[in-house]
């Protein structure tokens, strides 16, 4: 398989300053954050929360929140998650993903700011094919893969800590 992207790019959705914290909750309480993030109106993508010097964690939007649960986009949809779906795990005695992110989130903003944002490109090539970011943002499974080979690449340049 021959897999070849064009011209990678990061699109800063927001910005968190080192010392201001993510806060449980939505609504009132992330009301810019969420706002933000509805002006992206891409259906699936992949996203990414980095410091000035490494990617911290890599995920991707593969699932329809808009439609499945009538949400501005997507994208709010899943930053709301990682304000406020904070479940625990009895039976695994873990929290998950999303409160592992959160609490990392702000256990980093009380040394550097954070950026949270998503990747875009020119185009992606796979096996003589060749899709646009626009048509490439409308198939769920290439985004899950293309979220895939992001992590591993930055896991060999010793970044995505956070992913597991």
């Amino acid at each position: 398989m021959n897999i070849k992207i064009e011209k990678l790019k990061y699109k800063v959705v927001f910005n968190l300053n080192q010392g201001v914290f993510l806060k449980k909750g939505s609504g009132k309480n992330n009301k810019d954050i969420l706002n933000k993030c509805s002006n992206i109106t891409t259906p699936y993508l992949c996203y990414y929360w980095k410091t000035e010097s490494s990617i911290l964690y890599v995920g991707s939007i593969s699932a329809d929140y808009q439609k499945k649960l009538q949400h501005q986009t997507n994208l709010s949809k899943r930053v709301q998650n990682y304000l406020q779906n904070h479940a625990f795990n009895v039976l695994k005695n873990s929290s998950n993903t999303n409160l592992r992110i959160f609490n990392a989130i702000n256990e980093q903003l009380k040394y550097s700011s954070v950026e949270f944002g998503i990747f875009q490109f020119d185009s992606l090539c796979m096996n003589e094919r060749q899709y646009k970011y626009d048509d490439f943002s409308k198939n769920p499974y290439l985004v899950y893969m293309f979220e895939h080979i992001l992590i591993a690449d930055y896991k060999e340049k010793n970044q995505c800590n956070l992913n597991k």
